[in-house]
């Protein structure tokens, strides 16, 4: 439920559902702890993907705009929002 209105988010505010914006939204959605970029770069290697780091800041920066989710200080990492309808 998140991934899908994560993704409806992502169009509504006219931006493209790109296979790195995916992987990362894969990787938020299955995972219920706060995941560092680097933390999320391993995911995806272990997985056999890449992404660069650089990549990943950007798109999470994105997904912080649109309140998809948000930045947990403590531990340094980023955490999917419970989306309200």
């Amino acid at each position: 439920m998140w991934l899908d209105r994560s993704l409806e988010v992502l169009r509504s505010n006219g931006y493209k559902i790109t296979r790195p914006r995916r992987k990362i939204l894969d990787i938020l959605d299955q995972v219920e702890k706060p995941m560092s970029p680097y933390g999320i770069k391993k995911l995806l290697q272990d997985d056999g993907g890449y992404l660069d780091h650089v990549t990943i800041y950007r798109i999470l920066d994105l997904l912080s705009t649109l309140n998809l989710v948000h930045r947990v200080l403590s531990v340094g990492g980023f955490k999917k929002c419970t989306l309200h309808n």
